[in-house]
């Protein structure tokens, strides 16, 4: 299994890392907005364009292909 994650993640380019640090950041912003007091701001402008990297992130780890 680890040969398969080191050879997928070849694949990665440096703007995939940054997608990922950037997963991080709105899903914690998620988690705190899920606590309405510290926070106004709508949710679904958090969780969608992480939803949207993760999916990138995710065809890049699984279909495609490894040269």
């Amino acid at each position: 299994m680890f040969k398969w994650v080191n050879a997928r993640l070849k694949l990665f380019i440096w703007l995939d890392a940054k997608f990922m640090i950037l997963i991080g950041m709105l899903l914690g912003l998620c988690l705190a907005i899920w606590f309405p007091k510290l926070t106004d701001i709508n949710f679904w402008w958090f969780l969608s364009p992480a939803i949207l990297i993760y999916l990138r992130l995710f065809y890049v780890m699984v279909f495609k292909k490894v040269k």
